[in-house]
C-alpha cells in the first residue's frame, strides 16, 4: 500500500490538525506541526507552525502537560498573529482573569478533507483534492 495516497487520491488536500501542548515555560511537551514557542512575557506565548495558517480555526485550552496532577483553573485566549501568519498569539490567564504562567494544549485545524471523507465521498483514480475539499481531474 502506499501510504500517501486514498483509494488513488493523493494526500497533500487531506485535513492533517496541527496541535501542542506546552509547558508554562514555553517549552513544547509534545505535538504535531509545531516548529517553535516564543515566550513573549508573562502568560504570553507566540506558537509557529511553519505553515501559513491564517484561513485555519484555533482552539486552546489550559492544561498539564503530564497524565496526573491538575491545572490552576484559568482560561486561554487566541489569535492568529498579527506580525506573522504562520503563528498564533495566545494568552492564557488564572481564574481572575489575570496574565499568568500555565501550560496549554492548542489545536489549529486548516480546510482540506480527511482520508475518512475522501473515502466516504466516493473519490476513485484519477481524481485529486484540492485545498478546498473539491475534486479535480487528473
Amino acid at each position: 500500500t502506499n501510504a500517501t495516497k486514498l483509494d488513488g487520491v493523493d494526500s497533500s488536500g487531506f485535513a492533517r490538525p496541527l496541535y501542542g501542548v506546552v509547558n508554562a515555560d514555553g517549552s513544547v511537551a509534545r505535538g504535531v506541526g509545531i516548529e517553535a514557542v516564543i515566550k513573549l512575557g508573562t502568560g504570553t506565548y507566540e506558537v509557529d507552525f511553519g505553515k501559513v495558517i491564517t484561513s485555519c480555526a484555533f482552539v486552546g485550552n489550559v492544561g498539564l502537560s503530564g497524565s496526573s496532577g491538575a491545572s490552576a483553573p484559568g482560561y486561554v485566549t487566541v489569535v492568529g498573529r498579527a506580525v506573522n501568519d504562520e503563528a498564533i498569539y495566545l494568552r492564557t490567564h488564572d481564574a481572575a482573569g489575570a496574565l499568568a504562567d500555565l501550560g496549554f494544549h492548542v489545536l489549529v485545524q486548516c480546510a482540506g478533507v480527511t482520508g475518512v471523507e475522501a473515502a466516504s465521498a466516493g473519490f476513485t483514480s484519477g481524481k485529486t483534492v484540492n485545498g478546498t475539499g473539491t475534486q479535480n481531474q487528473e
